[in-house]
């Protein structure tokens, strides 16, 4: 019995972890808030993110997490800025996205690769 329980609690967090992906898009809108709702800054791509990684997202909106909660505020906001300068100029943009942090509900995108 115990051999079991030891077992099962090393395979539980290996089963609960969440997954990462990436996906390239356009952005088509962009949240920025004052209250940390949301992470603070979001963007909307043109695709919907379980559909083209598979991952829990169940949306088209992800955080950078502006906030600082799930990342360093100034990383974040330079990825934002990444975000608002590719979807000003209409380029493509990489994003690397984690479906075990999310904020609000809504994926967070740890890195952005802006390309024209």
């Amino acid at each position: 019995m115990a051999r079991w329980m030891i077992i099962s609690l090393w395979l539980l967090p290996h089963l609960a972890s969440g997954a990462t992906g990436s996906m390239t898009a356009q952005i088509t809108d962009t949240l920025n808030s004052n209250s940390s709702k949301w992470g603070g800054c979001m963007v909307q791509l043109n695709k919907e993110i379980r559909r083209e990684t598979g991952l829990d997202c169940n949306s088209s909106w992800v955080t950078f997490s502006c906030s600082g909660e799930l990342s360093p505020k100034d990383q974040a906001y330079k990825m934002y800025d990444s975000a608002q300068l590719a979807m000003a100029m209409d380029y493509t943009v990489k994003l690397y996205l984690d479906d075990s942090q999310k904020q609000s509900g809504f994926c967070l995108a740890t890195r952005i690769d802006v390309a024209k």
